[in-house]
């Protein structure tokens, strides 16, 4: 601190406190990426993501929950109004958010985000085209059921009615 001055300690506090929150989703966004990457590996070497429809949703709704977290964090992380009113206390607001590497650490997270989203997109894009195989199957099945009734119906059904008569 270059003084005792109260705008200047808040403006060192406020810095203080954005990288503090900017760690607790660093720290989250790293568990995720953690938990998460065995998926990609699984992909490169099956082919095929082996999860269950239901921990593929659980994965979506927790990566969109930290999206979201993320996002009502950037209003958190801009200069705040009273700031501006004051050139030098903004001065000290500002080399106190380089000190913190504010400005880097949220494009880091945004990276970061953006390969989780990636992800996201990745296992709905899954989710969906094993529904639309699972639903050709279905079609598939009905048309040789169909098939198979009609066979039925018209060679043994229709035979042996005109046997009898």
């Amino acid at each position: 601190l270059q003084s005792e001055s109260i705008e200047e300690k808040f403006a060192h506090s406020y810095a203080f406190a954005q990288s503090l929150k900017l760690e607790v989703f660093e720290n989250k966004i790293a568990k995720t990426m953690e938990k998460t990457k065995s998926i990609p590996k699984n992909l490169a070497k099956k082919g095929s993501i082996d999860l269950k429809k239901q921990d593929v949703y659980k994965m979506i709704g927790k990566i969109f929950l930290l999206r979201s977290a993320v996002n009502f964090l950037a209003g958190m992380l801009d200069v705040p109004d009273c700031f501006w009113d004051n050139d030098e206390i903004e001065k000290v607001y500002m080399e106190a958010r380089e000190y913190y590497d504010i400005d880097d650490r949220i494009e880091i997270i945004n990276n970061r985000l953006s390969l989780i989203k990636e992800m996201y997109d990745m296992l709905n894009d899954d989710l969906h085209n094993k529904h639309t195989n699972y639903l050709e199957w279905i079609v598939i099945v009905l048309v040789f059921a169909e098939l198979f009734v009609e066979i039925v119906w018209n060679i043994i059904i229709k035979d042996l009615c005109k046997v009898g008569m």
